[in-house]
């Protein structure tokens, strides 16, 4: 599941069913998790300063019983458990898993010097020097998650008890509060959890693309169409496209920024922008992208988004099918694509905004 854990071999898709039960393709830049020991609190590497901690407490969102239960002790102090992270200088996120087990403490973590506080009773994060990130999962788990605001080199990986916003206060010996999945690392968002025992794991960037038989992509007219969820308004991401193995011919659909960008290119028409969308947000959107010579039409979420193009347009050898990614392999997305369809028709209108509904 987003978020969760790797269980998928080599070459194999990673599908999410966090949203939708018919689950929805998983592609994600390369991330890794510095926290050596995710999966071992027993591990001598984390420290605990006025805290006790109980292994194997509860069951994770995983569906296992491997969440640990942090309990604050009685002194006037910080009530936490850490370990030092190695990386270089760069913006961090850091995100865990949290549970309410005992009294009204909030959740706190820390990346050294961003810190954050999770408020179980309003469901909302504070931190003075990061933005922060909630996710609500079901039987009463939050995914919580901090990002620095600048570039900077963590130092250690804090997570423990706080109150009123602070790390240091008086303990009562007793509030408790269950941790399971922690993750830190280099990038403005957290990604799915990338579990480690013993060692920083790296998880190398999703790939999605097929060169397809004659006939399956339409040279001279066709219809792609593309259903994604954008969570993360972050940089630019090419959603997906066709091309003919390169840059020159090829048409593809990607987000720029906070808009939405349809693009045909050929060796006869270089670099033809055809539209920018109005300004969207982090939601599910369903694109489609008819084209043909004379007659290219472009829809989003049953609204068609630019007037029809009647400029020549002339593809050659348009073979290549890439969810994520442009025609050159950059830009990838980091987002979960629920499904994408190929014509070998420019559909009609009516039939494009049938599709794109929501």
């Amino acid at each position: 599941k987003a978020g969760l854990i790797e269980t998928v071999g080599s070459g194999e898709p990673r599908i999410d069913f966090k949203d939708d039960a018919k689950g929805a393709l998983l592609l994600e830049p390369q991330r890794t998790n510095v926290i050596p020991y995710s999966e071992d609190f027993s591990n001598a590497a984390w420290i605990l300063a006025d805290v006790t901690r109980t292994l194997n407490y509860g069951i994770t969102p995983e569906g296992l019983t491997n969440s640990v239960l942090i309990t604050e002790g009685s002194g006037s102090a910080q009530h936490r458990a850490y370990l030092s992270s190695s990386s270089s200088s760069s913006i961090h996120t850091l995100s865990v898993f949290v549970k309410n087990s005992n009294g009204s403490r909030q959740a706190y973590i820390d990346m050294g010097p961003v810190t954050g506080f999770f408020n179980f009773d309003t469901e909302t994060m504070y931190s003075a020097l990061g933005t922060t990130s909630v996710e609500k999962w079901a039987n009463g788990w939050y995914r919580i998650s901090i990002t620095s605001t600048s570039a900077f080199t963590p130092v250690a990986t804090y997570l423990g008890l706080g109150n009123s916003n602070t790390e240091t206060f008086q303990g009562n010996g007793t509030s408790s509060i269950e941790f399971f999945a922690p993750q830190l690392e280099q990038g403005s968002y957290a990604t799915s959890y990338i579990p480690t025992q013993g060692s920083t794991v790296t998880r190398l960037a999703d790939a999605c693309s097929q060169t397809v038989p004659d006939g399956v992509i339409g040279q001279t007219e066709g219809t792609m169409f593309l259903d994604v969820n954008i969570s993360h308004i972050v940089g630019n991401e090419a959603i997906g496209g066709i091309n003919s193995g390169g840059y020159a011919n090829h048409v593809t659909i990607q987000r720029i920024g906070n808009a939405i960008q349809f693009v045909r290119n050929s060796a006869t028409q270089s670099g033809a922008t055809i539209v920018t969308s109005l300004a969207i947000t982090a939601a599910r959107y369903k694109l489609a992208i008819a084209y043909k010579s004379g007659d290219t039409a472009c829809f989003l979420n049953g609204t068609q988004v630019s007037t029809t193009q009647t400029q020549t347009f002339t593809n050659a050898t348009l073979n290549v099918i890439k969810i994520s990614g442009d025609a050159i392999g950059a830009l990838p997305i980091s987002d979960t694509c629920n499904q994408a369809q190929l014509y070998n028709t420019r559909l009609s209108n009516s039939e494009l905004q049938q599709l794109t509904t929501i």
